[in-house]
């Protein structure tokens, strides 16, 4: 069952409070001369972010939290590998 509209209004507004918007992480890859690419891992950087606010949100303890940063190494790891390939991951 999915939270209730006033709790995702919360959430989202806690996570957009402490994060840019997507364009902003898209052009962090400005770098990346394939557009295509550049899309794909500012998507990547924006969701990796996304899922650590939310879990800060919840102060994420234990396994949560060792999950948490887990998370984050995976990604951000795939986010450093994605921008040394011509092709989106």
């Amino acid at each position: 069952m999915a939270f209730e509209a006033a709790v995702k209004d919360q959430i989202t507004a806690y996570i957009d409070a402490h994060i840019a918007n997507e364009d902003w992480h898209v052009t962090y890859f400005d770098f990346v001369k394939e557009p295509n690419l550049e899309k794909r891992l500012g998507e990547e950087f924006i969701s990796t972010r996304y899922i650590y606010k939310l879990l800060e949100g919840l102060e994420a303890d234990g396994w949560l939290l060792r999950a948490q940063i887990r998370l984050q190494i995976l990604s951000y790891a795939s986010i450093y590998d994605g921008r040394h390939t011509s092709h989106p991951f």
